[in-house]
């Protein structure tokens, strides 16, 4: 927020995270579910003017919830429901009266009234049920060994690749124990390391928690909707018995057997036991993320100041400023951060920082952020001493999406800095 001299408006920040690649572009009538208990159910949410918003119920049928499903990747509709059924949530209501003939690609090409024209409230708005898939064949392709390779798996009855982007070792281990290697995975390695699919790529985003048989049971993104080419297919090596002659160390490290798990021999830039892109000060971009649910997570507050930014919940203390609701929760129950610019003298910078963070491929920064009051100063974003981007002017009283790509490298601290 901002306030002193010509400032009176509070800024605040919520849903902080970072994931490999570039930031994509997210088009109008883009939908996703939200406040369901599977990715494959929930509220329906549809992307207008850079602010996601809900559909009302009136008119809707199993024909809308069908090419609901079909934009996501899924099948078909299994049922859907108002908002007794899946939240009521928070935001504007974009469409009312959504009217398809079935064969629709998206919704935004079914009839409606218009953008932002409607007769209801928001208990009124519509969620659905998709049918999900928790169970596909996978293989490990273009290798003369089946025990590494590119990751394929069958959706649809089509074969197509898995996206490196938020790819996880444990992914990795469930990928290799559902093919029947016992002792799970070595590594896993992004890039098109095998060789680019020419086919669908499937998924992106696959993370699972270790415990599932199948790879399409772990948390990942709607079917076929990435932003990911096959230059970002993943490949998987399983463990075989020569651990070190499959698997060799990035770098020309030298590798050795111990337990029978390979470990590199590091420099002192390098850390893991395959000698990961790690610089020995710095931390990953997940270290990025945080929904100040729990606290400020690994942000760290200037200490020294007298005017830092709270941790917050509900409607800010200033009138006619401010959010009334935090952005992961969308009610007033749920946490985001905020200046509270009440009586605050004018130059006064409100600073927060990510601890030092590398990464050895380029990532995008999201945030979603609010500034809403008659005048609000702007809002910075630094990666060090560099000025990555700014906000100013005063905006609805909605949560704005904003997504900043980064560089590969070391980063000397992400830092929000306002002024007031």
């Amino acid at each position: 927020g901002v306030s002193g001299g010509d400032y009176t408006g509070d800024i605040a920040l919520d849903d902080i995270s970072a994931v490999p690649g570039p930031c994509g572009i997210i088009n109008d009538g883009q939908i996703r579910l939200v406040g369901g208990q599977s990715y494959a159910s929930g509220r329906i949410q549809i992307h207008y003017h850079n602010i996601w918003g809900s559909i009302c119920d009136n008119h809707f049928t199993l024909r809308e919830a069908n090419v609901v499903c079909r934009q996501l990747g899924f099948l078909y509709a299994k049922s859907f429901g108002n908002g007794y059924t899946f939240g009521t949530g928070a935001g504007p209501i974009w469409l009312d009266s959504v009217n398809c003939r079935g064969y629709e690609s998206s919704l935004k090409e079914c009839n409606h009234l218009g953008w932002r024209v409607h007769y209801c409230a928001l208990s009124e708005n519509v969620g659905v049920n998709c049918h999900d898939v928790t169970n596909v064949e996978a293989r490990l392709a273009n290798t003369d060994d089946m025990s590494y390779g590119r990751l394929e798996v069958r959706y649809n009855n089509t074969w197509g690749t898995v996206c490196q982007r938020g790819f996880t070792m444990q992914s990795a281990n469930v990928v290799c124990k559902q093919l029947g290697y016992v002792r799970g995975a070595i590594n896993f390695t992004g890039g098109a390391t095998y060789g680019p699919g020419n086919s669908t790529i499937w998924l992106s985003h696959v993370r699972c928690n270790g415990n599932e048989s199948n790879v399409a049971a772990c948390s990942h993104s709607y079917w076929g909707k990435t932003a990911c080419t096959h230059a970002e297919d993943i490949s998987i090596i399983c463990h075989p018995d020569d651990l070190c002659t499959l698997n060799p160390c990035p770098h020309n490290f030298s590798c050795s057997m111990i337990n029978y798990t390979a470990v590199c021999n590091c420099s002192k830039y390098y850390g893991g036991l395959l000698c990961q892109d790690s610089h020995e000060n710095a931390v990953g971009i997940s270290n990025l993320n945080c929904t100040f649910q729990n606290g400020f997570c690994k942000w760290q507050l200037m200490i020294s100041s007298n005017y830092n930014w709270q941790r917050h919940r509900g409607s800010t203390y200033s009138s006619s400023t401010g959010p009334s609701y935090d952005h992961t929760n969308q009610n007033s129950l749920g946490y985001y951060i905020y200046t509270e610019v009440s009586g605050v003298p004018q130059g006064i910078r409100f600073i927060i920082n990510s601890p030092l963070i590398y990464s050895s491929s380029p990532f995008c920064l999201k945030f979603w952020y609010h500034r809403y009051g008659n005048t609000i100063g702007p809002l910075y974003v630094y990666d060090y001493s560099t000025l990555l981007d700014t906000m100013d002017g005063r905006s609805d009283n909605y949560w704005y999406l904003r997504q900043i790509d980064i560089t590969s490298g070391v980063h000397k601290k992400q830092e929000f800095n306002k002024i007031n």
